[in-house]
């Protein structure tokens, strides 16, 4: 197998993962953590609600332990450390996999909406969890250089969240795309024109 053909490979099972994980996330958010909060939460099957949302928690984390294995087989050319050097807690792991997913389908438009609504989704319930996407996407964080986004009042509410493509295209093994480059050289200079 060429080396063309063996980063397409890894690619498609690369995304096959990433969908399995967003849809997981999702389900858990729309599915089990809505019916747990006000008004739609009268007190009523909370045990059931409960054992749900802990089986959604252990489907979510070996997709997770899943993607893991195969970064590391594919020796770090594709996905989390290809682009970020390193792995990351599940949270920023959804995230960033949310993230990409947006770019190819708009399936995951409202799951990207504000910071907030990305950490809801992305963290579980679980306010520690929902602080590390937040604080990942302050200026300083780690996702903060991959993604575009509309200011808000506060973190919370920066919308309309996506990836870069320059982000896109490493963290999937993709050439670089000229004129998306000079797209983003653009967005860099407030749509300037370029000179050279």
């Amino acid at each position: 197998m060429t080396m063309d053909a063996d980063l397409e490979t890894m690619r498609e099972r690369y995304l096959d993962l990433s969908a399995e994980l967003v849809e997981a996330a999702v389900d858990r958010h729309d599915g089990v953590l809505n019916e747990l909060r006000p008004p739609r939460f009268d007190g009523s099957d909370e045990k059931e609600l409960r054992k749900r949302l802990a089986q959604c928690n252990q489907r979510i984390a070996s997709i997770c332990d899943r993607i893991r294995l195969f970064e590391r087989q594919a020796g770090g050319r594709i996905g989390v450390p290809a682009l970020l050097g390193g792995d990351v807690p599940n949270p920023l792991r959804i995230a960033l996999t949310v993230l990409a997913t947006r770019v190819i389908s708009h399936g995951v438009t409202a799951e990207t909406r504000t910071v907030a609504f990305l950490a809801d989704v992305c963290a579980g319930n679980v306010p520690k969890d929902n602080l590390i996407v937040v604080e990942s996407c302050r200026s300083n964080g780690v996702l903060r250089p991959h993604i575009h986004f509309d200011y808000g009042r506060t973190i919370g509410e920066l919308a309309d969240l996506t990836l870069t493509e320059a982000s896109f295209r490493r963290l999937l093994a993709l050439e670089p795309d000229a004129e998306m480059a000079l797209l983003a050289e653009l967005r860099r200079n407030g749509n300037r024109r370029i000179v050279r």
